[in-house]
């Protein structure tokens, strides 16, 4: 590891010397004031305060222009501003279209999901202010991490959305971004996000990135001054309703489908054909008519043999809750056979996309909330095995000694077993929470405390010692040298041209054919009368009263031998965060507490615990064996999924995690604005990005050393519009985390 005494930055040189990896020294921070200007500074404030139904301008021209490239010096902008300033924006609940702020900066949705996405594949950064998607080429370093916005696009609402009464936010302004995630779809990126009045849309990447780049040749000079012929606007390819607030969102890229988490308790999948042409005739019949039987959809649950375009409804049930987060189950080939949906009660549902079964209800550890008995739930991921970094040790496994790992039980029939490494957090470098202050005050008891003391006075003592013999070291060495397999990006036998992968299904009135599997029904929606009928309060809670769930434990919840044997499920509350294996015979991992708010007199009121404690931002990074984890109080929690043979007091652990870095670290508190953060978003590093703006030109591509360590950026986008952008790697012959 050497330092560049000009640039500042340390390089990271791989074994063969064939690459290097650049990693700055510190985070690159961006204000607010370095975006729009300084003159913003009082306008800011203003909005920072201002509660939820304020009295607000309404806007009409494009603030974008306005956007100041400000090219000062960072260091100088930290001298001239107050480090504890609070920055936030002004609610939702304003005036009717009140779109944007008159000062030229525009505005976030109050409470939302993850607002922010990187793609995968080009140099685009993607942030969804209320009804707008500005998109970004980020910088890798220096204070203008954000330039000014190369696109924004504004879809209109769907025709479905303006007859529905489907919000559940805003009701002045419904057509506002809950959530945006990017994704393959097939071969092809895609960037998705769903809409507090029930809309969905996406559009394909490589179509802005197109767009992007006429916009910049239609740029020409005429009498020394710069004149546009107009922006250049991508076309949605894909735009429904789900007839109610829409916030889970997941793409499954080998079976070209969709999935969407609603507020009617259900979860609506969308699996694309590759043709629009009908391949299979439905009988016409009344609203709810009958699947002529299970076998017809079965059939559709490969892309390559899907003759229409279905949108598969899949009720919770009478038990069931709002939908924040969900995501896809595999079968043995890698299609998408289930989908695990995480409510805000605690509940994980697995539900069946293409068969007649019942949905399976895992409930979570019941809480202290009086009006959520269940318990909360906020995030959910299905993880398989082989995306697991090797541990040698328990404490490399867990992040923590074994004689300070707790045994716990979730009830059930049998009990689910539960390490607690809540102690683990001590073991986090330049932790930024007082943990004393947080154990005491947020469960009324200081046993964490207490026992990590205890156990750090006896050093030697380490229960897992027992069970690490010598003669497995070598067979854990040899793992530890072969990294984890990442899978790849969902192949398919068809080459399909650019043009022709999907049908483009924007439209007035959607072309896909409904069916509810547990039901046996295939709703008529050809209609705007049909869609409104299917939204009534009787249809989604009529749908409910019909479908009957099973438990977890029951012996009749029977779930695929190569789920059980290769997969296991995280799932994250308010504060808290859970593993657990599929396999009920293993011990799942917690961990308590991981990002907590703070508790002012003087922070904006959605800086409160009850609206900004949720670890609802969820991405897994299968190249590093980690999980980012943001929420909405301020911080990223990196764990390291870790797999061991290695017994726990005589049990064996197969599956853990361990608490890495919390951001941002202690000595960088300074920087980080006291309000919220309304999004997170992980990409690889753009390595030397050509015109075509792909994050790894084709030659880079080809020349880049296998075994070089890869090195991704982290960008957090708090409310005020502060930017904070980490880089991290993992070291080639360490387990241990590079972050700076």
């Amino acid at each position: 590891m050497d330092t560049d005494p000009e640039t500042n930055i340390r390089t990271f040189v791989s074994s063969d010397s064939h690459d290097e990896l650049y990693i700055s020294k510190k985070p690159c921070v961006q204000a607010a004031e370095q975006r729009f200007g300084q003159g913003i500074r009082e306008d800011l404030r203003a909005f920072v305060y201002a509660m939820p139904g304020s009295q607000a301008v309404v806007v009409e021209d494009d603030f974008a222009e306005d956007e100041d490239e400000d090219d000062e010096e960072f260091d100088e902008f930290m001298d001239d501003i107050d480090p504890g300033f609070v920055l936030n924006m002004l609610g939702d609940g304003d005036a009717p279209h009140d779109h944007h702020s008159p000062q030229g900066f525009p505005r976030i949705g109050l409470t939302r999901n993850n607002l922010t996405a990187l793609s995968q594949r080009y140099n685009l950064y993607f942030a969804a202010y209320q009804d707008r998607i500005y998109v970004y080429q980020p910088q890798r370093c220096g204070p203008q991490i954000l330039p000014s916005p190369s696109l924004i696009l504004q879809p209109r609402p769907s025709k479905i959305a303006e007859k529905l009464d489907a919000a559940a936010m805003d009701f002045h302004f419904p057509h506002q971004i809950n959530h945006i995630i990017v994704g393959n779809l097939g071969d092809l990126e895609i960037v998705l996000f769903a809409y507090d009045d029930g809309d969905v849309a996406a559009y394909y990447t490589h179509s802005i990135a197109r767009c992007i780049r006429a916009s910049a040749m239609h740029m020409a000079t005429r009498n020394g001054s710069q004149t546009s012929r107009g922006p250049v606007q991508p076309p949605l390819f894909f735009h429904e309703n789900v007839l109610k607030s829409a916030w889970g969102l997941a793409i499954h890229s080998q079976s070209r489908i969709i999935a969407v988490g609603s507020n009617l308790h259900e979860v609506t999948v969308f699996a694309f054909a590759l043709s629009a042409k009908p391949g299979t005739n439905f009988p016409a019949a009344d609203n709810a008519s009958a699947l002529p039987d299970n076998e017809g959809l079965e059939k559709e649950r490969r892309f390559p043999t899907r003759t229409i375009t279905w949108r598969i409804v899949l009720p919770l049930g009478r038990y069931g809750s709002n939908i924040p987060n969900l995501t896809f189950i595999d079968d043995e080939r890698g299609d998408a056979d289930k989908i695990a949906a995480i409510d805000v009660c605690g509940s994980l549902w697995i539900l069946d996309i293409w068969t007649r079964s019942p949905p399976m209800q895992w409930k979570g550890r019941p809480g202290s909330d009086p009006f959520r008995p269940g318990g909360d739930g906020w995030g959910v991921l299905v993880l398989p095995f082989r995306t697991f970094k090797t541990a040698k040790t328990v404490q490399g496994a867990l992040g923590v000694p074994g004689n300070e790992v707790e045994r716990g039980a979730v009830p059930g029939n049998p009990p689910r077993l539960l390490l607690d490494i809540t102690c683990g957090l001590f073991y986090v470098k330049e932790l930024a929470a007082d943990l004393g202050r947080v154990f005491t005050s947020r469960i009324n008891r200081v046993q964490y405390t207490l026992q990590h003391a205890g156990a750090a006075s006896r050093p030697d003592v380490e229960l897992s010692d027992a069970d690490e013999d010598e003669d497995d070291s070598e067979d854990e060495a040899s793992d530890a040298a072969t990294p984890p397999s990442v899978p790849k990006p969902g192949a398919s036998s068809l080459d399909i041209p650019v043009q022709g992968l999907l049908p483009t299904l924007e439209g007035s009135i959607p072309c896909s054919q409904c069916v509810i599997p547990a039901l046996g029904e295939a709703p008529q929606l050809h209609s705007m009368a049909d869609y409104v009928q299917f939204s009534k309060p009787d249809g989604p809670e009529g749908r409910a009263e019909k479908v009957t769930h099973i438990e977890h434990s029951d012996d009749e919840a029977k779930l695929p031998a190569h789920l059980v044997s290769n997969f296991c499920i995280l799932r994250t509350s308010k504060t808290n965060v859970e593993l657990v294996p599929f396999d009920r015979n293993l011990y799942g991992v917690e961990c308590k507490m991981v990002l907590t708010a703070e508790i002012r007199a003087d922070q904006p009121w959605d800086m409160n615990p009850t609206f900004s404690e949720r670890l609802s931002m969820l991405i897994h990074v299968p190249e590093l064996s980690l999980v980012a984890m943001g929420s909405p109080s301020g911080h990223v929690a990196l764990i390291t999924l870790t797999r061991t043979d290695k017994l726990w007091r005589g049990e064996p652990l197969k599956c853990g995690f361990r608490i890495e870095r919390i951001l941002p670290r202690k000595s960088e508190e300074k920087i980080r604005p006291r309000c919220t953060l309304i999004g997170i978003a992980v990409s690889p590093v753009p390595c030397r990005p050509g015109r075509d703006l792909r994050l790894r030109p084709g030659r880079a591509r080809r020349g880049r050393s296998s075994s070089a360590p890869a090195m991704y950026r982290l960008i957090m986008h708090y409310k005020d519009h502060t930017i904070l952008q980490y880089e991290f790697s993992r070291g080639e012959d360490s387990e241990e985390l590079l972050v700076c």
